[in-house]
């Protein structure tokens, strides 16, 4: 949207992150009123110069949001916790930015803004929720393990909550294998919980990441866990259910996810078995879909290994396709100037080029005309 680009230009990025922060405090504003907000001034600095007037021209704009934008000090407020949070090394995430997990950023619950701490990008093509129950069978132990390491080489990140059981399970396999990890937490990034999952919390600061919608400071609250779950499902393109009672977080998390429309898989188990209790009952009631290993989610998702990926390319793509991608790198924006004169084309044929290449997923297109490769 030309509205970021402008609102980047004209502050630095420690103003743009507290008045990110401080339009999530703000109370009774989502993700929806914040992308309308955004659309109708402009910039996030003339939102917080406008006047009550101004905003009770904003379609649907409530008089507690009004109320809440004038008189609760939520600048102040937003300073106090910015600063928290580069004392933690945090990064900020808006949800009108690139940078905000656009998977998440579809969901009408979203957060609006996002704290993570790590070198994870959260807009990698392939995302997955592992979950699962706290007290994880053997057969649990074991389904997880080979999950995570028949992964290996298909360039998909895993994200989970940290949490006793099967979450735990699954980062650490992910860490032993050099795979990119998340982790969701229902508490600010000072604190790690369990405390006994410190070391591969740091861990995953080089092989993923930490991620809240919490300030630095927030206890962990038995409250926080439902609604963290909502970032783990809208986080990822699927979720998997390793092990399951009939009622629990990931239970939630599965529930959540089918709503959101995503993928929801479990695997299957005895009928007789309490902890896949909650698996059979969402392949069941086609909440999920039964898979046996990881080859199962592949097929489903139409992923496929890296290396068949890159064979497959090579035979599909013509040669203005192949020499595009040559000219873009990922996470290199490139201007639709330069790549014309790289690729010696009119602007009017690569337009057309760009835009087929965007519809199989191979490019992205960025504000201002810039394109980067997927």
């Amino acid at each position: 949207m030309s509205f970021l680009e402008n609102d980047l230009h004209k502050m630095d990025a420690d103003e743009r992150n507290v008045l990110a922060i401080a339009m999530s405090l703000i109370q009774g504003i989502g993700p929806a009123y914040a992308k309308k907000a955004l659309e109708h001034f402009g910039t996030l600095e003339l939102f917080f110069k406008a006047k009550k007037k101004d905003l009770e021209v904003i379609p649907g704009i409530s008089r507690t949001v009004i109320d809440s934008f004038l008189y609760d000090g939520v600048k102040d407020r937003a300073k106090l916790a910015y600063e928290a949070l580069q004392r933690e090394g945090a990064r900020v995430f808006f949800i009108a930015d690139q940078d905000y997990p656009f998977r998440l950023s579809w969901c009408n619950d979203a957060p609006v803004v996002l704290f993570g701490k790590g070198k994870c990008d959260l807009n990698v093509p392939r995302l997955v929720s592992v979950v699962g129950m706290r007290q994880v069978s053997q057969e649990g132990r074991e389904l997880c393990e080979e999950l995570i390491n028949d992964l290996q080489g298909c360039d998909v990140t895993v994200v989970s909550g940290l949490a006793y059981g099967v979450d735990i399970l699954a980062h650490r396999a992910c860490l032993k294998r050099g795979i990119p990890t998340v982790a969701c937490l229902a508490h600010g990034l000072d604190r790690i919980y369990p405390n006994v999952h410190q070391r591969e919390a740091r861990q995953m600061l080089e092989e993923g990441g930490l991620l809240s919608e919490y300030f630095p400071g927030v206890m962990p609250d038995r409250n926080f866990f439902p609604r963290r779950n909502r970032i783990i499902a809208g986080l990822s393109d699927a979720t998997l259910v390793v092990e399951s009672g009939i009622k629990g977080g990931s239970m939630i998390t599965a529930r959540l996810a089918h709503g959101y429309n995503r993928d929801v898989f479990a695997f299957p188990g005895s009928l007789r078995s309490k902890n896949k209790e909650g698996c059979n009952f969402l392949i069941r009631s086609m909440q999920a879909q039964l898979v046996r290993c990881a080859a199962d989610l592949m097929e489903t998702m139409t992923w496929k290994s890296v290396e068949s990926e890159a064979v497959q390319l090579r035979i599909d793509l013509d040669e203005n396709e192949q020499a595009l991608l040559t000219c873009l790198l990922p996470g290199e924006a490139i201007h639709i100037d330069e790549l014309s004169y790289k690729m010696k084309m009119k602007q009017g044929a690569l337009s057309a080029l760009l835009l087929q290449m965007e519809m199989k997923g191979l490019i992205k297109a960025r504000p201002g005309k810039h394109y980067v490769r997927s």
